[in-house]
């Protein structure tokens, strides 16, 4: 168990890491959006509550790890739902980790383009969208047919 609480402990850091680096940049580009292209306030508005929900669920992941590390029968819990084989298989045939990857990476990249373009802002969302939307209905399909 302690092997795995180890595993715990360097996810729950770089999530950390990440939340940092994806505050410090939302930071900076708020500060120096009076320098850059001006935006409809409806990219404004999704842009703040993408930020948001992203830093809220990235925050709720790392609270969870950190109480599951400090508690044994918590992290216990994760554990056997982390390597349990049924849920290990559906994210196997869904790419969990790489698509989950590629959301964040493209919710980020959606954030930033908001300050700089309208059209690549639309084009962003549309991918981030489509790819959550891929992910969700494979996730129903394996947890329906495993």
């Amino acid at each position: 168990m302690e092997k795995y609480a180890k595993k715990v402990k360097v996810r729950s850091f770089i999530m950390s890491i990440v939340t940092l680096l994806i505050g410090i940049t939302i930071i900076f580009l708020m500060i120096i959006q009076k320098q850059l292209p001006n935006v409809p306030d409806f990219i404004r508005g999704f842009q703040f509550g993408a930020f948001s929900g992203l830093e809220l669920i990235m925050i709720y992941y790392i609270v969870k790890d950190i109480i599951s590390i400090n508690d044994e029968k918590s992290l216990r819990k994760l554990y056997i739902k982390e390597t349990d084989e049924r849920t290990k298989a559906i994210m196997q045939q869904t790419g969990d980790i790489g698509m989950t990857i590629c959301m964040i990476g493209l919710a980020f990249a959606t954030i930033v383009a908001g300050f700089f373009d309208q059209t690549v802002f639309f084009s962003l969302l549309g991918a981030t969208i489509f790819t959550s939307t891929i992910r969700g209905v494979l996730k129903l399909y394996y947890h329906k047919k495993l």
